[in-house]
This record gives structure tokens, sequence and C-alpha cells, in this order.
């Protein structure tokens, strides 16, 4: 390979070293443009034109190419940037002391009756491999919740 072509095989691996750098992940849609432009100067090399004409051409593209990529990562970390914010969610002030009982301690009573309650029911607790199906059994129950949660919705908003 003479220096020219080495040049700007060079170049590109610094681009792609230091796009992965600043976007901190392997983004996919980075990665398809990199190898997209990369194939391009592959086959542009293999062609038989004068050396001349070759690394004009090239260094052109090249420095097009690199615009472009450069925009790109800037647009992608704006996305990433904005996304961010979307999924945050708002912080809540901290919680403050009263005289009602702590939640933990009324759900393990809660826990503790339902399984007294399952072995009076069944004549046994709840275990592994009992021969239900533990999963179906839990989604019906989130089934359930989600009718009793929109209802207290209801209830609570009058819609």
């Amino acid at each position: 390979m003479n220096k020219p072509e080495q040049y700007i095989l060079d170049e590109w691996e610094n681009i792609v070293a230091n796009a992965k750098r600043e976007l901190n992940d392997n983004n996919p849609l980075m990665q398809d443009f990199v190898i997209v432009e990369m194939n391009k100067y592959l086959k542009q090399l293999e062609k038989p034109m004068e050396l001349e004409k070759i690394t004009a051409d090239l260094i052109a593209e090249h420095k097009k190419a690199k615009t472009q990529l450069y925009q790109l990562q800037g647009r992608i970390k704006n996305l990433l940037e904005k996304s961010k914010k979307i999924t945050q969610p708002a912080e809540q002030p901290k919680p403050t002391h009263n005289n009602h009982p702590a939640v933990w301690d009324l759900v393990l009573s809660d826990m503790a009756a339902r399984d007294k309650l399952g072995q009076a029911r069944y004549g046994t607790r709840l275990q592994p491999h009992n021969g239900r199906d533990t999963l179906k059994d839990a989604y019906e129950e989130a089934l359930d919740l989600a009718v009793y949660l929109r209802a207290a919705i209801f209830e609570r908003d009058g819609k």
C-alpha cells in the first residue's frame, strides 16, 4: 500500500476511534455509517486509476466524510442528551416523618397473613415446583392488580 492510501486508512482509524470514544457506547448506526464509508474508500482503492487522481479524490471524499461523521456524531450526542432528560424521572421531595405505621411493617404483616391463609386453604405453603404454573398465576394476579388500580383511579378522579 502506498503512502497516500495508508494516510487515508490511518485517518479513518482515528475518526472511528474518536467517534467511539466520544459516544462511549457501541452505536450500531455509527458503525453502519463508518462501514459504508470505509467500503466506498476501499472500492476506490481497488480501481485502476492514476495515483494522483486516486489521492485527490480520496482526500476530497475523506474530508467530506469526516465532516459528515462529525456532524452525525454531534447529532447523536444531542439525541443522547435529550433522551437522558426524557427518561430521568422528576425528583420528589424527601418523605416526612408522621404518626402512621411504617408501610414495610404493614406489608410484612399482610404477607404473613396471606401465607397462613394459603396454608389453611390449600393445605401447604407456597413452594416452587408445586405442580402449578407460577408465572401464569403471577400474571393473572398482576391483571387483577391493574383492574383494582384502574378502579381506584376512577373512584378518586371520577374518570
